[in-house]
């Protein structure tokens, strides 16, 4: 009866129809559990074919990849011949470590390092066999290493690798926008899985880098992952301490985080002011004794600056450009969160002058 199940399954998992892959890999997963033996036959099947292809499509998201990723934890627990730990690895990997072409989307890259990752957390004793460090590594293969060690990162502590923090720091240096944006994520998710470790640090880069733009993407994503933690609070009352130490750390290093809004980058203000959001956003408590000095930066960033405006030639017509309107956006952005979160520490009356002026701006703004 099994066996007949398994041989209807192949057509029934394909990016047409997500909701009916998802049923059919929560089925596979409940297999594994229940009768682990009779999955030997996916081994070189047409099952796993399809998985693969799954993974491997930009569509793959939500429940459909929440069942993929149990899935891969349920079948590598079984210990199933020819279906262990590097088995699975290798066929989820291969096409990006044989150099033959990238895969054609970032999600796919994503999606896989996701799978690596529950793999990883399945098996605790096997570590993903990624290389970050090797030179020779193609510009895909360090994405998606990079992508997997966050993945893995934000589930287990990796502080036991001295030298993570400067293979990622090197990564920054990359040519590639897309392995620089990847190591920007990997370091902020690696820092949840061991914030006492990373959180200083990564602070500390801020203050005295020059990457502050890549580095607040890091911080960003620190933040908003670990606003998770106040409901596993309930749960697990040690992971308190954590909590401590990112209020501690971004409290006592605030002083620093302003001067990212200070910075004559414009894009390292737009992503300051991205980050102070979100974490207006998630954990206003980290904020609020900081408001008396970001306040009068945040409204200064939502006047228009006509340095800052510029006519383009597009042939016989001239079009204006103005670089300071992404960042007059996140402003205002931030604005509108304090309404919500901490309204106790506005003044109203100037508060709503700013408004007024955005009222008068860019249709974008308004």
């Amino acid at each position: 009866m099994v066996d007949a199940v398994l041989a209807e399954l192949p057509p029934l998992i394909s990016e047409s129809d997500m909701h009916v892959s998802q049923m059919a890999l929560s089925f596979l997963s409940t297999l594994a559990v229940t009768h682990p033996s009779s999955l030997g036959q996916l081994s070189g099947g047409n099952i796993l074919q399809q998985l693969i292809a799954l993974v491997r499509s930009p569509l793959l998201q939500g429940g459909a990849l929440s069942a993929m990723l149990d899935f891969y934890q349920a079948l590598v627990a079984t210990e199933t011949p020819g279906l262990g730990y590097m088995d699975l690895l290798r066929m989820l990997t291969g096409p990006v470590y044989s150099q033959s072409a990238s895969l054609p989307h970032k999600q796919a890259y994503c999606s896989i390092a996701k799978c690596v990752a529950a793999l990883t957390r399945a098996c605790p004793d096997e570590g993903p066999a990624v290389d970050v460090k090797n030179s020779r590594s193609t510009d895909s293969i360090r994405l998606l290493a990079l992508l997997s060690l966050g993945e893995v990162g934000h589930h287990v502590d990796l502080s036991s690798q001295p030298e993570l923090k400067t293979v990622i720091l090197d990564a920054f240096s990359s040519s590639s926008e897309e392995v620089k944006s990847a190591a920007s994520y990997a370091l902020g998710s690696i820092a949840v899985g061991n914030l006492p470790e990373y959180l200083p640090f990564v602070l500390q880069e801020i203050s005295s880098s020059k990457r502050q733009y890549l580095l607040l993407h890091s911080l960003k994503e620190i933040i908003s992952k670990s606003s998770c933690l106040s409901l596993s609070l309930c749960l697990f009352p040690s992971l308190s301490v954590s909590v401590f130490v990112v209020r501690q750390e971004l409290r006592g290093n605030g002083g620093d985080f302003l001067k990212t809004l200070e910075d004559p980058d414009l894009n390292v203000r737009r992503v300051a002011l991205v980050t102070f959001n979100s974490a207006a956003h998630n954990k206003p408590s980290l904020i609020r004794e900081l408001l008396d000095s970001v306040l009068p930066q945040l409204y200064n960033e939502t006047k228009v600056r006509k340095e800052l405006i510029r006519e383009v030639e597009m042939g016989p017509f001239k079009h204006t450009v103005d670089d300071g309107l992404d960042l007059r956006k996140a402003a205002f952005e931030c604005m509108y969160t304090l309404l919500d979160s901490c309204l106790d520490r506005l003044d109203i009356f100037t508060f709503l002058n700013h408004v007024e002026d955005g009222l008068k701006d860019h249709y974008d703004i308004k």
